[in-house]
């Protein structure tokens, strides 16, 4: 499916808005339909600058921390439906299960 993203194409270049290609991931996903996007002073800008380095004719597309509304559900999720109300931070895939996870600091 199609989606629309703000993204620079070189390090000098303006935001602009693009349309990508997204593919369907597994059915242990979701797929959001993205209503609100953050956007960090820090790690956007630097993305977007290339401050990072950069591939050539890539598009550096910036934003993260969203909410939405999903759209799709992978047949293995069964604790989020169609509809719910979903937000995704900035860091995913903690252990949730060393000391930090386990006194809700799994940003540390």
């Amino acid at each position: 499916y199609s989606t629309r993203a703000i993204a620079k194409k070189e390090r000098n270049g303006k935001y602009e808005i693009i349309t990508i290609e997204r593919g369907w991931t597994s059915e242990d996903d979701i797929d959001i339909d993205i209503r609100f996007c953050g956007f960090s002073p820090f790690a956007d800008l630097h993305l977007a600058n290339y401050d990072w380095g950069s591939v050539p004719g890539i598009y550096a597309v910036v934003g993260h921390e969203i909410s939405g509304v999903v759209d799709k559900v992978g047949s293995n999720v069964k604790d989020i439906n169609i509809g719910d109300h979903v937000g995704v931070g900035y860091f995913i895939d903690s252990c949730m299960n060393c000391d930090y996870c386990e006194n809700n600091q799994e940003n540390n």
